[in-house]
């Protein structure tokens, strides 16, 4: 017969398994309570990102473009690119602003002054944790680690590869890039019969589209991603990691 282990190391052995298994489960999450600020904060609550698991992407804020001085709440692609910012382009805010995932589950964008810029709308849909996946999807997740809201249905400027666009998403441009255009707000959207439009009031009552792509054959490509431009144009653009 086997010789028995010490109950203490018994005791050990068991908490390894447990830690190890918690760890597997809950890789990369983000939990409730969790506080992003636009500079490092003393608040023990929060910090300056949250990063997916093998560092490709962040949440963060970023300089607005168009007002230095202010941030946008965004997910950010190695290297400094935005794919993504919480309320688009128009929700910039001070420096004393937060992007807080509040106990009741809803991812909340305050300017310093405490007034809501942004809502995820989420507080009666029993989030657990949000996770930044390497995709570049933020998602907010139950306990079972479902996603019940992720930025991946809800665009802003920016399709990322694996992003799916369908009928209930739509694509505005970042008014923070100034361009010669005669457009004043296109939108791009996509029809219920999968037709691919673009939408300004400029354009009349019939939405259009006119796209173009081209591959030139680039070698070490990491990222490629679509873009709503300013001048209504939707271009295929490519990054590598590092640059911006």
């Amino acid at each position: 017969m086997a010789p028995l282990l010490p109950p203490t190391l018994l005791l050990v052995l068991r908490l390894l398994v447990l830690l190890l298994f918690s760890n597997a489960g809950g890789a990369g999450a983000i939990p409730l309570g969790s506080v992003l600020t636009p500079s490092n904060s003393s608040s023990s609550s929060s910090s300056s990102s949250w990063s997916s698991p093998n560092g490709t992407f962040s949440v963060r804020f970023v300089p607005s473009p168009s007002h230095p001085s202010l941030f946008l709440a965004s997910i950010v692609f190695s290297g400094g690119l935005p794919v993504w910012s919480a309320g688009g382009a128009s929700a910039a805010v001070d420096s004393s602003a937060s992007l807080s995932l509040l106990p009741d589950g809803d991812l909340r964008l305050l300017n310093g002054s405490g007034a809501l810029v942004w809502s995820s709308n989420t507080s009666s849909l029993s989030v657990s944790s949000a996770a930044l996946l390497d995709s570049g999807n933020l998602v907010l997740q139950n306990a079972s680690d479902s996603p019940l809201w992720q930025s991946f249905e809800n665009p802003t400027d920016t399709l990322v590869q694996s992003q799916n666009f369908t009928s209930a998403a739509s694509l505005g441009y970042n008014a923070s890039f100034t361009a010669n255009r005669t457009l004043s707000s296109p939108t791009l959207f996509l029809q219920s019969n999968g037709i691919l439009s673009l939408a300004d009031a400029a354009l009349g009552s019939s939405p259009v589209v006119v796209a173009y792509s081209s591959n030139y054959g680039e070698s070490g490509i990491t990222l490629r991603f679509v873009r709503l431009d300013p001048d209504g144009n939707l271009r295929v653009y490519s990054v590598s990691g590092g640059s911006s």
